[in-house]
């Protein structure tokens, strides 16, 4: 069924990404994949969210905890803006620690899916279609980026352009 294949392709390439970010995966409370560079900020970046949404009752995209007293505009900032929201629960349930690296790991798994999803609508095959999920999910230039939350969140591309092929196809 497509549901169980849906499961099944979820799991390879969680399976994939906890060999990719080894040893994440046993020190899933403890450690963050945020490398040396922003990391700190994309933690922060996803507890704002919730503590500006939840805490303060006011939006995330201003604050007063940076360039304090005057405050800064989040507007143009590297807020994962939707990553931040599925966070959300995830902290409620588990912490800030578990919730950011379940998002972190998502982020390989959603876009092995969707990448998935664009080539097996171009190919009719499965095969080539997993390999260019694993490929792009895992590529180097998501890699080097483990620091920069924003940036492995990646997993609209391919849908963009399957909706742009399949608007075309429909004309």
């Amino acid at each position: 069924t497509k549901a169980g294949r849906g499961i099944t392709l979820a799991l390879a390439y969680l399976l994939m990404a906890f060999a990719m970010t080894y040893p994440l995966v046993l020190h899933l409370r403890s450690l963050t994949m945020t490398g040396t560079e922003d990391g700190a900020m994309s933690v922060w970046n996803l507890w704002w969210m919730k503590y500006s949404l939840f805490q303060l009752g006011q939006s995330p995209l201003e604050t007063t905890y940076l360039f304090y007293p005057d405050g800064a505009s989040l507007t143009f900032h590297s807020l994962p803006k939707v990553l931040g929201l599925i966070s959300i629960p995830l902290q409620y349930l588990a912490g800030i620690t578990i919730a950011y690296n379940i998002v972190f790991l998502l982020t390989f798994v959603v876009t092995g899916l969707t990448t998935y999803l664009l080539v097996y609508h171009l190919t009719g095959d499965r095969i080539p279609a997993f390999l260019a999920g694993a490929f792009f999910a895992f590529s180097a230039i998501r890699l080097n980026h483990v620091s920069h939350l924003q940036l492995l969140s990646t997993m609209l591309i391919p849908v963009f352009i399957l909706l742009v092929i399949k608007a075309r196809e429909a004309l």
